[in-house]
Parts: C-alpha cells; sequence; structure tokens
C-alpha cells in the first residue's frame, strides 16, 4: 500500500482485460487497483489478498459463500477469492440482520461477518498459497438478490459470462474514457454498483474508491484527494443533492452516470446545464443487465434512450421492449416496459405493461394517472398502488405536493382538493379507475437503491398516524424542547375542518403529556389542564417546535408549540399527586 497516485500517473492508460484472466495477464504489479482515504492499494496487494482468502476457502470445499462487505476493496476480493476457489459470491440485497441469517441459513458459509452457527471467514489472516490462474466464465455464477416489486428480495443467479459480457458493453459504449478514479455513492453489492464500482475499474486497469460516499457534503473532499474522477450514483442520492452541492468543486468531475431507478428529466437537466461533462442515465435491471443510455438537456423535451453497443431490441404486439443481448442469460428478454421505437433504434419509454389494472372490465393504467398528475403544477411526485379491500381491488395514490399543492391543501382542504383532483382526472380516466384512497407525503418511501417498491407504496395506506413526526430532542433536567414534524396523512386532520385541515387542541394536548411521560418522571394520572391558549392554527406539512417545563413541586408540565412563524399554542398540564405528595 502507499500513497494515491495523480497527474500524469494517474492516467497512464492500462489494457483491458477480461476478468477471468485477470491474474494471467501482464498488468504491473504497481498498478493502484483501489484507494481509501489517502491509501493506495495495487494489482500485487489484490493478488495476494485474493490469493489468501480463496485458499481458506478451497480448505473448506468452496461451495456458496455469502460475503457481507461494504467496503469496495473487500468486497473484490473476497467475490474473486471465491470464483477462483470453484464456488459462488452470493451477495444480499441489504445488510439486515434478519435478510442476512434467511441468506446465511442457505449457503456454506460466510465472509465479513461472525453470524452464528455459520462458518465464518474474513480478510485478515490466512496464508499466500492458492494459485490464481483463471476460471470459467461460462461456469462461473454470482447469486444476487434484487428486492422485486414486491419488496421482498429474490436470488437471481447471474452467470459470470453475462456480466463479462456487459461490462465490455460498457467500455465500448463510452469508449471515450480513458482513466479514471471512480466513486460510487451506491452500494457495491447490487448489480449496478458491482459493475460499475468493482468490475469494470478492475478490467479497465482503473481505481476505485473503496468508500462509499453517503452524503453529497462528501463529494468535494474526494475530489480534492483524487483526479480524473467519475461519479457512480442514483436518482435518490442526486435529487437530494442538488440544493446542497458545491457546484463548483463538481466541476473537476469527467462525468456522473444514474441508474437503479429513473432520474427526473427536471434533476437531470439542472446537472447537465452545471457540469462540464455529461450526466449519462443506464436503464437497465438484474435480469437483463443494461439496455440503453441518455443524457437530458432539456426537461421540457422527450429525450430518447439509445441502446448500448451491441443490445439489440424490438417491440412485441403490445408495444412491450424485448431485448436480445449477450448480458442476458437465455439471450433474450421480454421486458413488461412500454416503448416507442425510432428507425435509427433509440426508444421512448412509456410506462409499465403490467401496471395495467382490470377494474369492473376496464383496463385501468396506473402510469396514466401517474403522469397526468405528475404533469399539475400542484404536485411534485406521485406513486399509484393497488389497494386489496376484502374481494375489491381499488387505486390508492400517494401525492406529494409542491409549494404551491401544500398551500393549496391548507387553504381548500384535502377534501376539496381531492374532488378538484378526482374531476380533473375524469376528463380522461374512467370514473371506477380514479383513486378512491390520497396520501399527502412530505416524500415517497424509497429503498437503498432508491426505488420506491409497491410494497412499501402500498403500507402506507396501512399506517394509521397518529403521533408527529419526532426530527429530534433535547432535554436538560427538567425541560426538553422537540423538533416535529407535521405529516399530512395524521388521522388528526380527518374531518378537521371541512374548510381545511387543522389539528385539533386534543391532538396537542395529547402529544404533549405523552412526551413529558416518556422524557420525565410522571407518577400520577392526568388531573386537569389550566390556562390553555391556541394562538395560530397548524396546518400539514408544518415543522413544530414543543417545549415542555416539568415542575415537580406543582405536579404539572407547561408546554408551548411554535415555529419559525408563529406561537401557535400553550399551556399546563396537571397531574395527581402520588401518596408521598
Amino acid at each position: 500500500m502507499g500513497k494515491t497516485a495523480s497527474g500524469d500517473d494517474a492516467m497512464t492508460t492500462t489494457p483491458f482485460l477480461p476478468l477471468d484472466q485477470l491474474f494471467l495477464s501482464a498488468r504491473g504489479e504497481q498498478t493502484p487497483v483501489a484507494v481509501r482515504g489517502l491509501e493506495e492499494y495495487n494489482f500485487s496487494n489484490f493478488k495476494t489478498a485474493v490469493s489468501r482468502l480463496a485458499e481458506s476457502v478451497a480448505q473448506k470445499g468452496g461451495g456458496d459463500w455469502l460475503i457481507i462487505y461494504e467496503d469496495g476493496w473487500e468486497l473484490a476480493v473476497a467475490i474473486f477469492a471465491v470464483l477462483h476457489a470453484g464456488g459462488r459470491p452470493v451477495l444480499p440485497a441489504n445488510h439486515q440482520d434478519g435478510h442476512l441469517a434467511e441468506i446465511a441459513a442457505g449457503v456454506d458459509g460466510v465472509i465479513g461477518r461472525e453470524l452464528p452457527g455459520r462458518t465464518c471467514l474474513s480478510l485478515s489472516g490466512g496464508r499466500s498459497g492458492h494459485v490464481l490462474g483463471s476460471f470459467d466464465p461460462n461456469v462461473a455464477e454470482i447469486i444476487l438478490h434484487t428486492s422485486g416489486s414486491s419488496g421482498n428480495p429474490e436470488a437471481f443467479v447471474k452467470p459470470f459470462h453475462c456480466l463479462q459480457a456487459e461490462v465490455a458493453t460498457l467500455h465500448a459504449t463510452f469508449s471515450e474514457l480513458s482513466s479514471y478514479t471512480i466513486l460510487a455513492t451506491v452500494p457495491a453489492y447490487h448489480i449496478y454498483g458491482l459493475l460499475f464500482r468493482i468490475l469494470w475499474p478492475l478490467a479497465a486497469g482503473w481505481v476505485f474508491d473503496a468508500d462509499m460516499i453517503r452524503y453529497p457534503e462528501e463529494v468535494p473532499s474526494r475530489l480534492s484527494v483524487h483526479e480524473n474522477c467519475f461519479l457512480v450514483s442514483s436518482p435518490a442520492f442526486l435529487k437530494r443533492a442538488v440544493a446542497v452541492m458545491d457546484w463548483q468543486s463538481l466541476q473537476r468531475l469527467k462525468g456522473v452516470f444514474s441508474s437503479g431507478g429513473p432520474l427526473a428529466p427536471d434533476v437531470a437537466a439542472v446537472y447537465n446545464a452545471r457540469l462540464l461533462h455529461p450526466l449519462r442515465e443506464v436503464y437497465g435491471s438484474t435480469e437483463t443487465g443494461g439496455i440503453g443510455h441518455r443524457a437530458v438537456y432539456d426537461a421540457g423535451v422527450a429525450t430518447y434512450w439509445a441502446p448500448l453497443e451491441g443490445v439489440e431490441l424490438s417491440l412485441s404486439d403490445d408495444g412491450r421492449l424485448r431485448v436480445a443481448s449477450p448480458h442476458i442469460t437465455a439471450g433474450v428478454f421480454q421486458t413488461e416496459d412500454l416503448a416507442d421505437m425510432r428507425d435509427d433504434g433509440n426508444f421512448l419509454l412509456k410506462g409499465r405493461a403490467d401496471r395495467i389494472l382490470k377494474i369492473e372490465e376496464r383496463r385501468i393504467s396506473l402510469s396514466e394517472i401517474e403522469m397526468r398528475l405528475k404533469s399539475m403544477e400542484e404536485i411534485e411526485e406521485v406513486k399509484c398502488v393497488p389497494l386489496q379491500r376484502n374481494l375489491r381491488v381499488t387505486i390508492g395514490v400517494l401525492v406529494v405536493p409542491s409549494a404551491l399543492g401544500w398551500k393549496k391543501l391548507r387553504d381548500v382542504g384535502k377534501r376539496d382538493w381531492v374532488k378538484n383532483l378526482r374531476a380533473t382526472l375524469g376528463q380522461h380516466i374512467s370514473s371506477v379507475g380514479l383513486p378512491r384512497k390520497w396520501r399527502f407525503v412530505g416524500q415517497l418511501p424509497e429503498n437503498a437503491q432508491g426505488k420506491i417498491t409497491e410494497a412499501a407504496a402500498q403500507a402506507m395506506f396501512e399506517r394509521v398516524s397518529t403521533d408527529p413526526n419526532i426530527l429530534s430532542e433535547d432535554v436538560t433536567g427538567q425541560t426538553a424542547r422537540l423538533h416535529l414534524e407535521i405529516s399530512a396523512d395524521q388521522i388528526w386532520f380527518d374531518g378537521h375542518f371541512d374548510i381545511a385541515p387543522v389539528l385539533p387542541g386534543v391532538a396537542q394536548v395529547t402529544w404533549a403529556e405523552c412526551a413529558a411521560r416518556r422524557l420525565f418522571v410522571l407518577g400520577g394520572d392526568f388531573e386537569r389542564l389550566e390556562v390553555i391558549k391556541f394562538f395560530e392554527i397548524i396546518s400539514p406539512n408544518t415543522k413544530l417546535h414543543l417545549d415542555l417545563s416539568y415542575e415537580p413541586e406543582k405536579s404539572r408540565v407547561l408546554f408551548r408549540y411554535w415555529s419559525e412563524d408563529a406561537e401557535h399554542s400553550k399551556g399546563r398540564i396537571v397531574f395527581a399527586r402520588g401518596d408521598d405528595g
């Protein structure tokens, strides 16, 4: 290990290599492979680490090995060690204990974490001894786990020759790239991160940063250390980063990739207006691998996707995109994505065919409902889902209002606004297909990949929210300050009032009492309220402060609700004294 390379040395071009023969190549021992902070790992370090772990895996008989590493370097070493030991790397969908335990029950061993009752290995220890030759990419496999639309992780076996073919496709499609350090905001154990963070840099002889970037504020410091960087990111991260990104520092980037889900065109256009090199979106899936790419410069103009090199596309009779490529296990895959295709092969995505519901013999497109709602200036984001009630299917819709939308919700109330939205949709959608359940939320429920699964969205309709969202709380002695966010789906807003939603006083008192009982030692029952006053109404999406002060000698709690704009209410809650009072 040594210091990070920079300048001309970092731009030295190395040949693109097939990954199954990586250790048979003439790649220089000092060629940088990965960085972590100011430390650099070279090709010699990589071979030694892989050899040591491969020896340990081989001694255990190979087989399937669950790899639990977030660090890109450690993950890369473990994957190649298992492959060279004749085993199959198994990568999880997440690192939640329950999910890992379920996978671990069906594998031969675990690398990276101690799990009860399992054979466990790590990168530390062991000795170099396993001869690193090549492995057969037509036999080798990696088991990935995808979230799927149901939200439940599902195993997917990916032949290594498909992954290797996709790496070659990426290199051929973006052939103007030379030698770079790959920074990333996505985990390397999902297929997108695995390809772009680990496999492609290894094949191309580039450098990857072992540490994942978690916050936009980290990007400038990484760019100050590493030169000629490419950022591998996700729609969720890129959207959050717009408001806080240091755009001047980003001028050093050589480009950005976004994948894992749809990136809003207006977000993509912001990056491509401000960056010197383009933000490229890559469209694909675990099953198909990469399909197409595009760069959006004008959010008001539909931007077509171009197929990746070697990918052949066609349309089924009902307009669904069919993909033929070496990235696919069977060679051809019929997607559920509806598309329009031009004569030059470029295509425009139109939503999912499997998002068609049949309600009372009528075909209802959830994608069309979302498209029409998103075209309204009061609405920022939308997610429609089918809801099963007894034997009846209805449609629920999660709406993230814009600033104008929140104002309208406060001014006219949920009931009247929903009525107006349904009337607008009714000009295009059959009445039987109009959404019956509406939730107005601050953000859509995204998983770690930035995807909004159907299961997570449906769960939003199962919850009956009675408590505020506590953003933070500070307690000093007998006083406390809580920072609250009041979402629009609070049950307290239902029926309060017909003109506009208002948080009732009983909710404010209930929240104050519950918080006081949790934070202070209160023995007696609720007895009475004193000098309670309400000044300004509390509307949905309000960010509140709740101040509490406990006076044990008087057995009472003083509460005060306030925001940056106004004081909303205050009063005293008196509790019955204990026997010793």
